[in-house]
């Protein structure tokens, strides 16, 4: 497989969310993936960070993902999406401070889904070290 830019790597590392609220009025946002290693029996948890205001009061959410071509590398042209349709904003853990506007989706349900498609699908995910931030291409294949 070719080697990615750090561009690319950190651009497939997010995703669109598209939602919509309760009168029909629409908004899109981005999150981003990032593994959340729990230390425990070596446990990762994949989530999806974004902001407080692009999930609050919406109802509907669809997230966007990049495919892959048959080398493992991402397809520019080809997206898939994912759509919830029910209560959008209570899937998210929401930071408890008023002040930090962050909340986190796991993202185990997103990937089952992912997995449900027909194709093969390319992400990034952000991997936190002790001091460093490091960046490992996952394919989530049917």
């Amino acid at each position: 497989m070719a080697e990615l830019s750090i561009y690319e790597q950190l651009s497939f590392c997010t995703s669109r969310i598209e939602t919509e609220d309760a009168n029909g009025n629409s908004y899109s946002g981005t999150g981003f993936f990032f593994n959340l290693n729990l230390n425990v029996n070596d446990k990762i948890v994949p989530l999806l960070i974004t902001n407080k205001h692009v999930v609050k009061g919406m109802k509907k959410g669809l997230f966007r993902f990049t495919t892959a071509d048959d080398d493992g590398l991402p397809n520019y042209k080809e997206h898939f999406t994912i759509e919830y349709s029910d209560n959008f904003e209570n899937m998210w853990f929401m930071h408890p401070s008023d002040d930090v506007d962050l909340c986190v989706l796991p993202i185990n349900p997103l990937i089952e889904a992912a997995n449900k498609k027909k194709g093969v699908y390319f992400i990034g995910v952000l991997i936190m070290g002790l001091f460093q931030m490091k960046f490992k291409n996952s394919l989530l294949m049917q």
